[in-house]
């Protein structure tokens, strides 16, 4: 039996499985990551902070070499968005506490 929404006549919208997504949250997420990267970019690449982030990502969390990194607006920002898009809620999650990285994890990579 579906109930209806008492103020709108509207049906509810389902209950969402256990550590499901929904699409809307992805790309509202999505919505505030993708504002902040735009501000960040210089001629194609990352400025401070993300150019940072983006770097001890590489090493820390993919356990890439810090000198395979390339700062390149496009490739990052479309393998970001497919963790967004498609990975499940842990990677999403994940993906939005890196930027919390404490700075004695982050300062050996920051070039001074």
């Amino acid at each position: 039996m579906k109930r209806k929404n008492e103020t709108r006549g509207e049906p509810l919208p389902r209950q969402l499985k256990p550590k499901e997504l929904p699409k809307s949250l992805r790309a509202g997420l999505w919505l505030v990551i993708y504002g902040s990267l735009e501000q960040h970019t210089d001629r194609g690449e990352f400025v401070s902070p993300w150019e940072e982030i983006f770097r001890v990502m590489h090493v820390a969390r993919d356990h890439e070499m810090i000198d395979d990194f390339v700062n390149d607006v496009r490739s990052l920002v479309h393998k970001t968005r497919a963790v967004f898009e498609n990975g499940d809620y842990i990677a999403v999650f994940d993906w939005i506490r890196i930027d919390r990285l404490d700075r004695h994890l982050l300062a050996p990579f920051v070039a001074r």
